[in-house]
């Protein structure tokens, strides 16, 4: 309306718009909450929130579950304050649910977040020590020594979850472990990485501390220096079976005891599964310990400090089974036993403080072995003494030492004659010879050893070589020079010659005796094996001197043979040819050679005689041969000449004569009264083809 003229007015509408305020709710996040221990407002739902760009609180906004939303079991949530809170034992995990922030003077002006709560299991502490455990009773004393820098390996369902070292008081701890059951404790050597012991299903206590979990260190063994006593490092221990295969990893309590090298405690440690693979079965089985030296040692086993012989059987031994009192390399005057070979089941005691020596140099100075005999000359039957030096020219013991002595062939050990260092000691006799096992020569010392020994009947003459050397006893293989002594034979000339005489004569009645009136036959030729000739006398008889030194005790044959050649043609033996006879030392024997004149008949034949393609006779042919079993002589010498057809060969024609032969011996065996005629065949080619040929 005009001021002046307030009845001057006019009408119009003013508009206001109020907006309402700005409203932003943001995600939240707890921090990590223990499960055990839960957590009152481990979060707020007003946190970072926000209203017209100022904080949201519960004076000027609300906040509640978003519509549809349920709580997660453990968690809860208080509207009036925002507050969000976890109870004890909830499972650990992450949970979230969404929420509504709202203006107080504007219901309707809301935002919608998210609250993240996130649960971690309880966790627990672990500690305990590594310690030597010298008197083998798996209690620390308080004076045995602490390792120091041993791994220790934890881990929880198959899964390494932490690995530490102990301290140089063997002292080790695990810090912030979820607490709980299924943890096992490994114990690995700090330089090679062996597994000396484990502690299994170790369950630690819910924001707790396992204490004292603590391993006593109980070695296999250690291996070290024959010499020094200092343990070796560098060496590799296998087990093999009973075959030498090595063992595979499977059999043992882990794979870190397969193929393990010593480290500078020289320290070895096996613990076989049992039923694990075929080379380590559930029943008692042989293992043996395989070491392969380092640069500078010597393979396999020492020849200072000797292995025990034999396999250990560990059934029915004390656990743990323990070599040795001490767990330490033996030194000087302390017991050095130990085995390589083991006899083990399933529950046998654990065997430790079994330690292998090794050698600190490749190769040894050789045993100088010398062999002597006061008798030079000797004939059968006599009694010979030897005496055997073996000499170490090194300071260092020998041990293992087989002594052999090989007699020669036909003498015999004196039983009850073997000394050694003149202290009566009698040698494992196996034929011709003899041993010593397992001896010991001591470095910069001779051992003696003296045997008798008899000479046999059946010594032939000439030098007799016995022989003497040193083995190793571990592989057989020879130590030292080899030693000789020759003793030389000499023969009896009455009582070891043998000598044969002998006729050749004309066998008239073709009996193989010489009757009266058969007279010899002049000239003739034996032979000897070894190609000694003899000719007849003008009676036939022959005579050989000293033809062999027979074996004294059972005889020795001897061989004659009469060379048919230079008796009259046409005479064939009648004893056998040749004749072999038994000799006799110092006796003489007779041999005597029969021949007879024999009737010779020849019978030509061609392709002609024998069925067409075939090698059997005709049967014309056939019959004229059954005619000469008719033919009245003593002896028949039947000579047969096959000419071949053309264009048959010469391996068809040698078929026919072989059924020829045959034929012939068949019809002489069933109808001729007389010895088995001689059978001879040839075979020609024809005259035309030979000259093609």
């Amino acid at each position: 309306c005009e001021v002046l003229n307030p009845d001057n007015c006019t009408t119009a509408t003013a508009t206001v718009t109020v907006i309402a305020p700005e409203i932003e709710a943001v995600d939240d996040a707890s921090g990590e909450v223990n499960a055990a221990d839960g957590g009152t407002d481990v979060v707020n739902a007003f946190d970072g929130d926000t209203l017209n760009g100022q904080p949201a609180d519960p004076t000027n906004s609300t906040v509640a579950l978003a519509p549809g939303e349920t709580l997660p079991t453990g968690i809860t949530f208080d509207p009036s304050t925002g507050s969000v809170s976890v109870a004890p034992g909830t499972p650990d995990g992450t949970y979230s649910f969404d929420y509504v922030l709202c203006e107080r003077l504007n219901p309707d002006n809301c935002s919608t977040a998210t609250i993240t709560v996130t649960v971690v299991p309880p966790v627990s502490t672990l500690s305990g020590i590594v310690y030597l455990d010298e008197n083998l009773n798996d209690n620390y004393e308080g004076t045995e020594p602490l390792l120091e820098g041993w791994t220790v390996e934890v881990s929880r369902n198959g899964d390494v979850v932490g690995t530490a070292q102990t301290d140089a008081n063997g002292f080790y701890s695990f810090e912030h472990l979820l607490s709980g059951d299924g943890y096992e404790i490994r114990f690995l050597h700090p330089t090679t990485g062996v597994e000396f012991g484990k502690i299994e299903d170790a369950d630690l206590p819910i924001n707790g501390a396992l204490v004292d979990q603590n391993l006593p260190i109980d070695p296999s063994g250690v291996v070290y220096d024959a010499i020094t006593r200092a343990p070796v490092p560098g060496a590799i221990v296998n087990l093999v079976d009973a075959n030498g295969t090595v063992l595979p990893e499977v059999c043992y309590i882990d794979p870190s005891q397969a193929n393990q090298v010593t480290g500078a405690d020289g320290y070895y440690r096996f613990d076989i599964v049992a039923g694990a693979a075929a080379q380590c079965p559930v029943g008692r089985s042989q293992y043996s310990i395989q070491v392969t030296a380092p640069t500078g040692y010597a393979d396999p086993e020492s020849t200072v400090i000797a292995a025990e012989d034999g396999l250990l059987n560990v059934a029915g031994l004390t656990d743990p089974a323990a070599i040795v009192p001490s767990v330490n390399a033996p030194q000087v005057g302390e017991p050095t036993t130990y085995y390589l070979g083991f006899l083990i089941g399933q529950g046998d005691a654990n065997v430790v403080n079994n330690h292998i020596p090794l050698d600190p140099f490749l190769n040894r100075a050789e045993l100088l072995v010398t062999k002597t005999s006061t008798t030079r000359t000797a004939s059968r039957g006599d009694l010979v003494p030897y005496t055997i030096t073996v000499r170490n020219t090194e300071t260092a013991t020998r041990t293992s030492v087989d002594v052999v002595d090989i007699l020669p062939p036909g003498f015999k050990y004196v039983p009850g004659s073997g000394t050694v260092n003149n202290v009566a000691s009698e040698p494992v006799v196996a034929n011709r010879e003899l041993r010593w096992s397992d001896q010991t020569i001591a470095g910069n010392a001779t051992s003696v050893y003296q045997i008798i020994a008899v000479i046999g009947a059946g010594v032939t003459d000439g030098d007799r070589i016995n022989a003497a050397l040193a083995r190793n006893g571990i592989n057989g293989a020879g130590i030292s020079n080899r030693a000789e002594a020759v003793v030389s034979i000499v023969p009896s000339a009455i009582f070891d010659c043998a000598e044969i005489i002998g006729k050749v004569f004309e066998d008239l009645d073709g009996d193989g005796y010489q009757d009266k009136g058969e007279p010899g036959v002049p000239g003739a030729r034996v032979v000897t094996v070894n190609g000694q000739l003899i000719t007849t006398d003008e009676y036939g008889r022959y005579h050989i001197t000293c033809a062999a030194v027979p074996n004294a005790q059972i005889g020795s044959n001897f061989v004659l043979k009469l060379d048919t050649r230079t008796v009259p043609e046409g005479y064939w033996p009648t004893s056998d040819n040749p004749q072999s006879i038994r000799l006799t030392r110092g006796k003489i024997s007779e041999l005597n050679f029969g021949i007879q004149r024999a009737r010779t008949i020849s019978i030509e034949l061609g392709n002609d005689a024998f069925a067409e393609g075939t090698t059997a006779l005709k049967q014309g042919y056939a019959a004229d041969l059954r005619e000469l079993t008719q033919i009245e002589a003593p002896r028949l010498v039947i000579q047969v000449v096959y000419t071949r057809a053309d264009g048959e060969s010469q391996a068809q024609a040698e078929a026919r004569m072989i059924e020829l032969r045959g034929e012939l011996r068949t019809i002489f065996d069933t109808e001729w009264e007389g010895p088995p005629p001689a059978i001879e065949t040839n075979i020609t080619r024809p005259i035309a083809a030979a000259g093609g040929e």
